[in-house]
């Protein structure tokens, strides 16, 4: 490194992603603030969570992008306001998120799947497996320029 190397920090893209979805009215009408990063004990459905699986350097000279792996998980009582929420999420995220955020600014999206996976870890007041919904979006993402 040479002192005219600028040194960089890489976005934190689960941040990014969860703090653009709360600011989307579609989000909150179904969600209100209710866009974790991590399940509270005390939960109100529903909710969307979204967690970073994976994180990869584009390239490493110059440090400059990201590939960020995040599943989005979205839990309700019943399954179509699950999915109700992670559709809107997929379709703001393809449709709104690439631009300068706060954290970093977005230039791809793509999702590779959508899948119903029952939590059998969280019961309804029935007894059954909580409704959630499934999805993995890779974000494109790097700092904003100084």
């Amino acid at each position: 490194m040479t002192t005219t190397d600028t040194f960089r920090l890489l976005p934190d893209v689960q941040q990014l992603v969860a703090n653009f979805l709360r600011s989307q009215t579609e989000m909150t009408a179904l969600v209100s603030d209710r866009v974790w990063t991590i399940i509270p004990g005390d939960r109100t459905y529903p909710f969307l969570l979204v967690t970073q699986v994976a994180d990869a350097p584009m390239t490493t000279r110059p440090w400059w992008g990201v590939v960020a792996d995040l599943q989005l998980q979205a839990y309700a009582v019943t399954t179509k306001p699950a999915h109700t929420v992670v559709e809107t999420a997929r379709s703001l995220l393809a449709q709104r998120a690439m631009t300068q955020h706060a954290e970093g600014t977005v230039s791809w999206v793509t999702f590779a799947n959508l899948s119903f996976v029952p939590d059998a870890g969280v019961l309804t007041t029935q007894g059954r497996p909580m409704p959630r919904w499934i999805t993995t979006a890779s974000i494109t993402a790097h700092p904003n320029p100084t």
